[in-house]
């Protein structure tokens, strides 16, 4: 079975994503992006690398930080889409995210804030 669901957009390019059902995969309707939900966590086609291996910029670590937690926040509307998980559980897990996003900006997005004077050192 297949949909064309206008409420999930692709975590790429934004256009609307097909959804096939009975695979608990999707399909963007413009760029290549193919996704799906499995018991085990999702799977897809990476498009492409956004980030460098290593990251030594606050800001970048940052935006990277923040798209994970889009990324994890997309597959979990497919997942709602696909009937694996409630709102319920989905909402419970938005308040997790946002508790990890903060955890990671503590850990890893701080330290690499260089003080005015550090940089004329």
């Amino acid at each position: 079975m297949k949909t064309r669901d206008n409420s999930i957009a692709c975590n790429s390019c934004s256009e609307p994503m097909v959804l096939f059902i009975d695979d608990k995969s999707a399909k963007c309707t413009v760029c290549p992006q193919v996704v799906g939900v499995g018991i085990d966590g999702h799977f897809g086609q990476t498009l492409v690398t956004l980030y460098p291996s290593k990251i030594t910029d606050s800001g970048m670590m940052l935006e990277y930080g923040k798209h994970k937690v889009a990324e994890w926040e997309f597959f979990d509307r497919l997942s709602v889409a696909f009937g694996m998980i409630t709102e319920t559980e989905r909402e419970e897990r938005l308040v997790t995210y946002q508790e990890q996003l903060e955890r990671f900006i503590e850990s890893a997005v701080a330290p690499l804030r260089r003080k005015w004077w550090q940089v004329w050192k």
